[in-house]
């Protein structure tokens, strides 16, 4: 049975790993286990959280602070009343939170209505970044509406209504935010103890986190505490089987059997560890559910259905190349880092002849996950830099090609780092530039810009790269204080569509910066777009894009970004971009004074849509 309890240390610090980060770097190794891998990687690791979008700064903050960073410790006091809990986080400003006024000015039933809408599974790494720092921050909680601060009294019956702090910490649990999850579950005081919601959120993130030693004690604790939530019964069963107890666990199991009431997936998950019949092929959302079944090995790897908490589960599950396409698919998202595809990457096998035949051996293969393997490890071999460059950018154009362009960037960006900016690479500055941009790597980038200008005079494919890295290098601010960025700029507009146009000039003018774009071309356009029509456009998205910009225009931050982020959710828009979207959703970001990560999602944008 597993049983790896987390060594994660106290302390303010940054970790450049995902919740996941640790399964995977170890369950790579054939030495171990999948579980014994994955129980490794916690202990070494310390599953804390982690380093989300570079470059991503607090509240007006242009710095280089990421987040999520580690609990500060400081704020665990004796004594808190429910106000104070709701206000508890792991970052504030330095760390890369949005700033202790994060809700002022809005009510606490619209916050604790929307912040459950952000989508669970956000289709970009920067937007991932931007709602987990949101639900990370310490912030003052919203002020509680009128009607309901006339009911709150000494004497007044405990309200049924979720805390913000459950509700938030839900949000991170379905987002598969496990490790900033137990950070900040752990800033809770002890002898504060936690609510219903938090305790069963604090048990099922340490099952899915593999450390049982945690998840039961809490277990044990609780069982006696919430008789009418069945879960803590079924979990007690669990920690029994868990721990050889299983005369006590059969007996728990009978009773539930027989009283009925249970969840119906449990009986058969218990039965089977238990040695009775066999594992059951389920489809199940529940994280109890989960860690029985990855218990069982019976997790399919392959099940794209699963939650996002059950990723790691998965990965231990899968072989190799199975891990790897899980984790394309993952880094797509942010869910996963480029770091950690990477090394996924270099644990698929090749001959050193295949290696050296990369670029005329992959257009011959047919799975997709090990062409760019290929590609990958035969770019970071030691060789010419021209060589390692044309590589690189087959295995970035085969990402693009195969609804991968952020995974494949983010993978690739630390190769794309070590190639030295120098006149025979002219021709790649364009793809370096976009790159290096995409991680936060500003001056990186611009000295693959100012390369790119240097020997635009001499070489066609340099004066191609200048153009085409023009957008990039005004929407990162790179341009600001370059006399000839004018000409530039003209250039790339003389070649490029109506359609690039008008992306670039929303995002510049989201951004606060660019002359207004030709409004009236993009409205005739408009009723084509699957966002609707220009006369009204879809319900929920309308609703959602004005929420953002009212809520920024009265200083509401953290409810103009939950806006924002449901506005570019893949429920809300059918296309990440769609300016008609991108724009109000990210100038509403950057009107709250996120500055930063309105940049990031603009960069973001530029990059999906290949302008």
């Amino acid at each position: 049975m597993r049983n790896s309890p987390d060594k994660s240390s106290p302390g303010r610090r940054l970790l450049n790993l995902t919740p996941w980060a640790c399964a995977i770097a170890v369950a790579m190794a054939s030495a171990l286990s999948p579980v014994q891998a994955q129980s490794q990687a916690q202990k070494s690791s310390g599953g804390g959280p982690i380093l989300l979008f570079p470059g991503a700064g607090g509240a007006n903050d242009n710095s280089q602070a990421g987040a999520p960073a580690a609990a500060p410790r400081g704020i665990q006091v004796d004594r808190l009343d429910a106000g104070a809990i709701d206000s508890l986080g792991i970052l504030d400003v330095a760390d890369g939170g949005l700033g202790y006024d994060l809700w002022r000015g809005s009510s606490r039933d619209e916050i604790l209505r929307l912040i459950p809408l952000l989508p669970a599974e956000p289709s970009t790494p920067a937007r991932r970044s931007l709602a987990v720092r949101l639900l990370l921050s310490s912030a003052a909680p919203p002020s509680a509406d009128s009607a309901s601060a006339q009911v709150a009294g000494a004497d007044a019956a405990p309200s049924t209504q979720p805390g913000l702090l459950s509700v938030r910490a839900d949000r991170l649990l379905a987002m598969g935010e496990v490790a900033g999850l137990r950070e900040l579950l752990r800033v809770i005081p002890q002898n504060r103890g936690q609510s219903p919601d938090l305790a069963k959120l604090s048990a099922e993130a340490a099952f899915l986190a593999e450390d049982n030693e945690q998840a039961c004690a809490t277990v044990r604790n609780s069982v006696g505490l919430y008789p009418d939530d069945e879960f803590w019964n079924e979990a007690l069963i669990y920690c029994q089987i868990i721990a050889g107890d299983t005369d006590a666990a059969a007996l728990g199991t009978d009773l539930l059997r027989e009283r009925g009431g249970s969840h119906p997936d449990f009986v058969l998950l218990a039965s089977a560890l238990l040695g009775y019949g066999k594992a059951p092929v389920l489809e199940t959302s529940r994280p109890l559910d989960i860690a029985m079944l990855a218990d069982l090995k019976a997790l399919p790897a392959d099940d794209n259905s699963l939650p996002p908490a059950a990723l790691g589960l998965r990965l231990a599950a899968a072989s190799p190349l199975e891990r790897a396409a899980i984790a394309e698919a993952a880094a797509e998202t942010g869910a996963l880092s480029g770091l950690e595809l990477a090394q996924l990457y270099r644990e698929i096998s090749f001959t050193e002849a295949e290696l050296g035949a990369a670029l005329s051996l992959a257009p011959t293969m047919t799975e997709g996950t090990r062409i760019r393997a290929l590609l990958f490890q035969a770019a970071e071999r030691p060789g010419l830099p021209a060589a390692r460059a044309e590589l690189l950018q087959v295995f970035l154009q085969d990402g693009r090609s195969n609804a991968l362009p952020l995974a494949t960037a983010r993978a690739g960006a630390a190769l794309v780092d070590a190639l030295p900016p120098s006149p025979e690479l002219a021709w790649f500055s364009a793809v370096a530039g976009k790159i290096l941009l995409l991680e936060g790597r500003s001056e990186g980038a611009a000295a693959w810009l100012t390369l790119a200008r240097r020997q635009a005079v001499g070489s066609a494919e340099a004066r191609a790269a200048a153009v085409a890295l023009q957008p990039y290098a005004q929407l990162a601010g790179l341009d600001s204080s370059r006399p000839a960025a004018g000409s530039w700029q003209e250039a790339w507009a003389e070649s490029a569509s109506e359609e690039d146009e008008i992306l670039l000039g929303i995002l510049l003018q989201s951004l606060g910066q660019g002359p207004e774009p030709d409004w009236g071309r993009l409205i005739a356009g408009a009723d084509t777009r699957a966002t609707g029509t220009a006369e009204g456009g879809s319900g929920p998205l309308t609703a959602a894009i004005y929420g953002a910009q009212t809520a920024a225009r009265g200083g509401r931050r953290g409810e103009a970004v939950i806006f924002a982020l449901i506005a570019l959710s893949p429920a809300a828009a059918a296309s990440a971009t769609d300016p008609l979207v991108l724009g109000p959703s990210i100038a509403a970001v950057a009107a709250s004074g996120l500055d930063r990560p309105a940049q990031a999602l603009a960069i973001e944008a530029a990059y999906l849509a290949d302008l």
